[in-house]
């Protein structure tokens, strides 16, 4: 979601915050605010919202194009990578051709019966 709310923001378990069409920070939202601090930029004001934070760092409008360049050198493409295949669930068994089946005439009789 292209800048969300603050309400929304929160309801997110990861983020992905881009600068320049390029991977500033991939994971979860909880430690972006770290990730970002631990780059030597200024930490988020009490009270205020993580979402407009991470913008505004991001953005050559607030902040200076070498931190924003530092911000995009500190990302590792391996860890998105990393992040990304972490959270692979276990491969679920396939559906037998009689469960299949089954499936796909209930589906076919209730579109029947709609019409």
């Amino acid at each position: 979601i292209h800048q969300p709310s603050h309400r929304i923001f929160g309801m997110f378990d990861d983020v992905l915050v881009l600068a320049a069409g390029k991977t500033a920070y991939y994971g979860p939202r909880a430690s972006a605010l770290d990730h970002m601090v631990g780059l030597g930029l200024p930490p988020l004001e009490p009270g205020g919202s993580l979402a407009e934070y991470l913008l505004d760092v991001t953005n050559p409008d607030f902040t200076e194009a070498q931190q924003i360049d530092a911000i995009l050198s500190s990302w590792r493409p391996k860890a998105l990578e990393d992040h990304s295949q972490s959270k692979l669930p276990e491969t679920i068994e396939p559906q037998t051709v009689a469960a299949q089946s089954a499936i796909l005439l209930a589906r076919l009789a209730r579109m029947t019966l709609r019409d």
